[in-house]
């Protein structure tokens, strides 16, 4: 049984239901997860696979922008903008509470941007 990397947005809306701040940066976290390795299959059917000695993070927002197809120029754009707010949940004592709503929103119209990718 393969696993369903949306699966992770779920946990990520499990976790934003607890006030605790380290649940908020997790949620986060699991937002960009299922986003990230949705987009990343989408890309490597696409585009190419990407080496395990690359970073996938950057090579992806930088190569969907690089090929200037609209949708998937905005792809590379909320990707990149999800993958700024989990930085700050993962790495900046600061933590910016109003990401958490951002992300989840974030991550809901890249949902919908793939499900238009992948079905065009």
């Amino acid at each position: 049984m393969s696993f369903t990397w949306k699966d992770f947005h779920d946990v990520g809306i499990h976790l934003d239901t607890f006030s605790e701040e380290a649940y908020k940066r997790s949620a986060i976290g699991r937002y960009y997860y299922a986003c990230f390795n949705l987009t990343k299959i989408y890309f490597e059917r696409e585009h190419f696979i990407i080496g395990h000695d690359q970073n996938p993070h950057e090579i992806i927002i930088k190569y969907l922008e690089y090929y200037e197809i609209e949708k998937e120029v905005e792809l590379s754009k909320l990707l990149n903008n999800l993958r700024k707010y989990r930085n700050n949940a993962d790495y900046d004592s600061n933590f910016r509470k109003n990401n958490i709503k951002k992300a989840k929103k974030t991550a809901e119209e890249i949902f919908l941007l793939l499900d238009e990718l992948n079905n065009s």
